[in-house]
């Protein structure tokens, strides 16, 4: 005669073994916090001088231009990208690196020294060194696509796909150049920093570059003192 558990018992380790679940698909599928403003840590992180030191082609690939949108808010949002490359074009952009600049749209990228992430209800805008915006809708089931499709943004940098790949942000773009651009942004703490990457592969290089940089919270008060003085 076999001998089986009290329902209690069976009730019991049914329930933890259910919570357990709902604590480890909390725990992977659940966003981190990337809202704040974040600077570059330039000591922790690479110099785009050096690292795309001889790997840039002689000839430049042109700024993009706005594109005709029907929505409004897209329409709204080309216009203010337009503003900034108007002022790449004229060489007036707060932070430049002259020699860069041939990179098209993956120029601020590569540069930027300052994030500005804030959440709004379907995704985030992030902003480069306070100047280019862009929207995301990163789809949290990874890199694919939705029944909606709002996963896939177009504006001035191209066709961006956004996407959860466990707790780091991927942004995966198409450059209306051609080419492929793919970042990485992945929150960490104990010290609270931002650890992004950026990999271009377009024909205006010689071979994909990858560059690594670290950004922390621009608010000084979270800050050691000797990243202040750098």
């Amino acid at each position: 005669m076999s001998v089986g558990l009290p329902v209690t018992s069976l009730l019991r380790s049914a329930l933890t073994v259910l919570c357990s679940t709902v604590l480890i698909f909390s725990t992977v599928y659940a966003e981190p916090t990337f809202e704040g403003s974040w600077l570059v840590d330039k000591k922790l992180s690479d110099d785009p001088k050096k690292v795309f030191k001889g790997k840039i082609r002689k000839i430049g690939l042109p700024t993009p231009t706005a594109s005709k949108r029907a929505d409004k808010d897209e329409a709204a949002m080309d216009r203010t990208q337009e503003r900034y490359w108007d002022t790449v074009r004229e060489g007036k952009e707060g932070s430049s690196i002259k020699d860069l600049r041939r990179l098209g749209t993956a120029y601020p990228l590569v540069k930027n020294s300052r994030f500005d992430i804030s959440r709004h209800s379907e995704g985030y805008e992030i902003v480069y060194d306070s100047e280019l915006p862009r929207t995301v809708i990163p789809n949290p089931g990874g890199r694919v696509f939705s029944a909606k499709g709002d996963e896939l943004v177009v504006d001035t940098l191209g066709h961006t796909l956004s996407y959860w790949e466990g707790q780091v942000l991927v942004l995966e773009s198409d450059p209306p150049s051609g080419g492929k651009v793919v970042e990485r942004l992945e929150v960490q703490d104990n010290p609270r920093q931002l650890n992004y990457s950026i990999k271009i592969r377009m024909k205006i290089l010689k071979e994909p570059v990858e560059l690594k940089r670290v950004f922390r919270p621009a608010d000084t008060s979270a800050l050691d003192p000797s990243f202040i003085a750098r």
